[in-house]
């Protein structure tokens, strides 16, 4: 059940912080590859000259964030996902087999 607090505020919007909330820890985890492929090529932060491989890597970041979006977003579409998050709650129910 949705608290009351955020019954005022659409569903879109609360579906959208829900999925950034999850995929925060994919995209760090993801910034760390990048760091740790960096540093196996040897890269040391010094100057104004080491922006340039910063640069390349935040656009390599950005395509790969983008990629797996994408295949994200398919994947949910293949599994009936419509847009709408049903937040009403659900009462479950042991079998009496156990």
């Amino acid at each position: 059940m949705v608290p009351k607090k955020f019954k005022r505020i659409p569903n879109i919007i609360i579906a959208i912080m829900s999925f950034t909330i999850r995929y925060i820890d994919v995209f760090i985890d993801e910034f760390k590859r990048v760091k740790i492929s960096m540093a196996s090529r040897g890269y040391v932060e010094k100057g104004l000259k080491t922006l340039i491989p910063i640069a390349f890597a935040s656009g390599a970041l950005l395509i790969r964030g983008y990629e797996r979006g994408e295949r994200v977003y398919l994947s949910m579409i293949s599994r009936g996902f419509n847009g709408n998050i049903d937040f009403k709650s659900r009462n479950y129910e042991v079998s009496k087999k156990f």
